[in-house]
């Protein structure tokens, strides 16, 4: 219950700051430029588009659960609101896992809105409804769903600069680490290559969850390898905040 009312004022005030509504406007924007673009291209109308769209949805989720995830737990600290709700209560680690699913929250219904507006763009400059679309992005969601977790983990110790760094840096490594395995056989040092395959189980495999390619492209899925991507994103998740709940508890707030 108290989880469920930290998550509840968070998203309230992810919704009463400007900046969100303004990445939501951005992001529509760019659908419709999109479509746009689109026009321009050889018989490649549609996967454009779609290329487009979902890379935009991407980019704006990244937008939400970096910065404002970040930019939420600091402005706590910051402004020592925190000492007002840990004077209840309330434990850190409910603390910081009410902020989380807030955030999940608050992504959930942007992502819902962008989604919307691609599927409708599409449609307003092809005539093509595809439904499908709505499973990459719901598989971007919960890539997202991950980025909120590494943003709040290095929240509760970093500073927002190096927390955003870090998180961006793990971002962009996740969608590279499947390229790890590929590199092992020509290594020949052992000790970079245990490294290298501890980074590959450490760092979130973001590229297990991308399969805009596949939606674009009209390429079969495997629907329970998806099932096992979504369950990974939540199971890592929860690690990571539970480890984050445990740095949280140390952390010296005054």
């Amino acid at each position: 219950m108290i989880i469920k009312t930290i998550a509840y004022n968070t998203f309230k005030e992810t919704v009463r700051d400007k900046i969100l509504y303004n990445i939501l406007l951005f992001a529509l924007g760019f659908s419709i430029l999109s479509g746009i673009v689109s026009q321009w291209s050889l018989n490649q109308e549609e996967k454009v588009l779609q290329d487009f769209g979902l890379t935009i949805i991407s980019v704006f989720g990244i937008l939400i659960a970096v910065f404002i995830g970040i930019g939420l737990l600091y402005k706590e600290l910051d402004n020592r609101t925190i000492y007002t709700v840990l004077s209840k209560p309330i434990s850190r680690g409910q603390f910081l896992w009410g902020k989380y699913f807030g955030l999940v929250l608050t992504l959930a219904v942007n992502f819902t809105l962008m989604a919307a507006g691609l599927l409708s763009v599409l449609w307003l400059f092809t005539g093509l409804l595809k439904v499908t679309l709505l499973i990459a992005v719901g598989m971007i969601f919960f890539q997202m769903t991950i980025l909120v977790a590494v943003s709040l983990f290095f929240a509760v110790y970093a500073s927002p600069v190096v927390s955003v760094v870090l998180t961006l840096f793990v971002f962009l490594a996740g969608n590279f680490s499947a390229d790890i395995t590929m590199l092992n056989p020509g290594i020949e040092n052992p000790l970079f290559m245990s490294i290298l395959n501890v980074l590959f189980y450490v760092i979130p495999n973001f590229s297990l969850l991308n399969i805009n390619s596949q939606i674009v492209h009209n390429l079969p899925l495997n629907y329970i390898e998806l099932i096992w991507s979504i369950v990974y994103s939540i199971a890592y998740s929860a690690v990571l905040l539970v480890f984050g709940s445990m740095i949280f508890n140390r952390k010296n707030l005054k």
